[in-house]
């Protein structure tokens, strides 16, 4: 979908939450050598001063921009370029442990092209359904150990003296 939008126009800017997923976005549009940048959120948020001049911007896994540091920098981001398009991806726009956020309402007033929850993914086998693993680990017989070991140690050198 970016790289069928982002064609249209002349200055680009791809934000990602991380390297690898804009690794991949930039593999799609490997076609594109020109007019387009890319970003990381956090890349975005130590930057002394927003980039300006863009014609497009796009908001890949957008729903992470609900985080405080970062919404607020996309928001400069977004004020400094007032004429820009915004373009938004995401397979989760709900910030579930965020007070059930839905960040396609905060940022595009529920404007979306689609709408599918992870539930229903998963069900529809369009997402893997995720495994939970759990491990238990005795806390008790590693403190008796490294208390067997400073004892012996404390042993060789109470013998040294």
């Amino acid at each position: 979908m970016i790289a069928a939008v982002s064609e249209k126009y002349k200055s680009v800017l791809i934000l990602g939450p991380n390297v690898f997923v804009l690794n991949q976005v930039r593999d799609v549009i490997q076609w594109r050598h020109e007019g387009v940048s890319y970003m990381t959120y956090q890349m975005l948020v130590f930057m002394e001063e927003v980039p300006k001049g863009y014609d497009l911007i796009c908001l890949d896994e957008f729903h992470r921009i609900g985080a405080p540091g970062w919404g607020e920098r996309v928001d400069e981001l977004l004020k400094a370029n007032p004429n820009a398009k915004i373009f938004g991806t995401t397979a989760t726009p709900i910030r579930y442990l965020d007070k059930e956020r839905d960040m396609s309402d905060e940022i595009f007033n529920h404007n979306v092209a689609s709408h599918i929850t992870i539930g229903e993914a998963w069900s529809r086998s369009i997402l893997p359904i995720p495994t939970f693993v759990t491990g238990l680990f005795n806390f008790h017989n590693i403190v008796v150990d490294a208390e067997e070991r400073i004892n012996l140690s404390l042993g060789d050198i109470s013998s040294q003296r």
